[in-house]
């Protein structure tokens, strides 16, 4: 478990990937993230290099140069993101954050995974569209919804992706 002085509220959430992704698509889900409807201030961090403390949110464009994720689980990219807080005092959230997969490179989705789960539990995960993350994010950051609640509503509408599209 984390330590009470890296527990205290962090700035930024991270972005993990268990997956390799192209430039193109960290890129696109920035802009998506940052400037389309849901969109809001820059809150995001890549994180691809567990050697080093993050303070800063990522701009597009973005190059990223390692996947120290990948292949990873959800609990281990929380645990690993757990570690990396406590050693490097970055200011990432290690339990609310964002993972792209293998889905991601073919639908446009991420993974909002909620790790601020009892001992080693696995995380709660949600699918979200790259456009509505950081609404998410803000969103279960203080309280207003949990994965679990959203997946709820996820469930009843059969598609398997917060929000609905709007038609």
């Amino acid at each position: 478990m984390v330590n009470d002085e890296a527990r205290r509220k962090r700035r930024y959430f991270a972005v993990c990937c268990t997956t390799p992704v192209s430039d193109e698509i960290i890129h696109t889900f920035l802009h998506r993230a940052y400037h389309e409807e849901g969109g809001g201030d820059p809150l995001l961090v890549v994180v691809d290099n567990l050697d080093v403390k993050y303070e800063m949110p990522a701009e597009p464009p973005c190059h990223i140069s390692s996947f120290p994720f990948e292949g990873r689980t959800n609990a281990e990219c929380r645990n690993l993101l757990r570690k990396h807080v406590e050693e490097y005092d970055s200011d990432i959230e290690p339990d609310l954050f964002v993972i792209f997969d293998e889905r991601t490179t073919y639908d446009s989705t991420v993974l909002v995974l909620d790790g601020d789960v009892q001992g080693d539990d696995e995380p709660h995960t949600i699918r979200v569209y790259m456009q509505y993350a950081t609404l998410f994010l803000a969103s279960a950051d203080v309280g207003n919804t949990t994965v679990e609640e959203s997946n709820e509503d996820v469930c009843e509408r059969r598609n398997g992706i917060w929000p609905r599209p709007l038609q």
